[in-house]
């Protein structure tokens, strides 16, 4: 009974552990996005030829150095926005977009492009319209899902192993009581 228990509260500690570092992920995650499509449009906005290059890697342009970005990551579009909400694309490859109307610059948000999956976006003045600085985020939505696959799947050995661990010395603790 005993054993029950202390596994039940370790359960417990577990699952809060757990929720809370994917809590902490996925926010460091979102920054480090939003950290790469700001210096993205700061880099546009200064430097009107970086506005057709999609940024993979570290680079420096403009004066502006955009960090190490991961080779792997995906690439950092740009579109442009006029004061009616009509999206230009600027970046080669970039997918089409809706039109965007958003209340001020600055703000990020994430949305599902169709056929594309999960994008964040961050926007800031531009004249009269607004630069759009998208990412596709797909990859982190992977990590984050694989990494609770792999708490879910490891939860319950893990609590077997405990309950076990915690039966055996209970057992040894009442040995020489009996």
């Amino acid at each position: 009974k005993v054993a029950a228990v202390a596994t039940a509260a370790i359960a417990a500690v577990y699952v809060i552990g757990a929720v809370g570092f994917n809590l902490v992920l996925a926010r460091h995650m979102t920054d480090q996005a939003d950290s790469r499509l700001a210096m993205r449009l700061a880099v546009a906005r200064g430097d009107p030829a970086a506005v057709t290059q999609p940024v993979v890697g570290h680079h420096t342009s403009g004066g502006v150095d955009l960090g190490d970005v991961d080779a792997d990551s995906a690439p950092v579009f740009l579109w442009a926005t006029d004061s009616g909400g009509t999206v230009t694309g600027h970046s080669p490859g970039a997918p089409a977009l809706p039109s965007v109307r958003s209340p001020r610059g600055g703000y990020a948000f994430s949305a599902d492009l169709p056929a594309l999956g999960p994008f964040r976006f961050k926007l800031a003045r531009d004249g009269a319209g607004r630069l759009v600085a998208g990412q596709s985020v797909a990859g982190d939505e992977h990590t984050k899902r694989l990494l609770l696959y792999g708490e879910i799947i490891a939860g319950p050995f893990l609590l077997l192993a405990m309950f076990g661990g915690l039966l055996v010395v209970g057992l040894r603790a009442l040995a020489p009581v009996e």
